[in-house]
């Protein structure tokens, strides 16, 4: 998933696209495998790097829905990461993220707070949560989660 993603914002989408198939195939091999679980979140790790591609490609309504649907799958299929997020970034952020980076600041506010019901106390869903909520005029949600952040011992509250 880290090399499709690497070679979308690289400009490979061609690369990025072989290891979307690539995913493809493993979450397909798992499933017939009986690996149910492992099948749902490499299909996961395939829709984010599909969103991804078509975002670098500039079909940014594509990648608004692959990512929308990679977070479905991730609430509806998968168990909340008891550590670091695996994959690396949890498909409820990406799905904000792009909403953010499309300007739908409200809906991005909404997938947010979603993500971090999913991963409490992620760093950048808080820092997404407060520059979309400053986007929308919600000042005060914007202040809580910069606050909190800072609260945090090492929190990253770079842009």
């Amino acid at each position: 998933a880290a090399i499709g993603m690497g070679a979308a914002h690289r400009g490979d989408l061609k690369a990025s696209m072989a290891s979307a198939d690539r995913l493809r195939t493993l979450s397909e091999n798992a499933e017939a495998a009986g690996s149910n679980y492992m099948a749902r979140q490499v299909a996961v790790l395939e829709q984010e790097v599909t969103a991804v591609r078509l975002m670098m490609g500039g079909d940014m309504d594509g990648a608004i829905a692959a990512a929308k649907n990679a977070a479905e799958m991730e609430r509806q299929y998968l168990r909340a990461p008891s550590g670091p997020p695996k994959p690396m970034k949890p498909a409820g952020e990406l799905y904000a993220d792009m909403l953010l980076a499309a300007n739908r600041s409200a809906e991005a506010v909404s997938a947010y707070q979603q993500s971090l019901q999913w991963m409490p106390q992620r760093t950048p869903s808080m820092r997404g949560l407060a520059k979309a909520a400053e986007m929308t005029g919600d000042e005060g949600t914007a202040r809580e989660m910069m606050a909190r952040l800072k609260e945090m011992p090492g929190a990253n509250l770079m842009d």
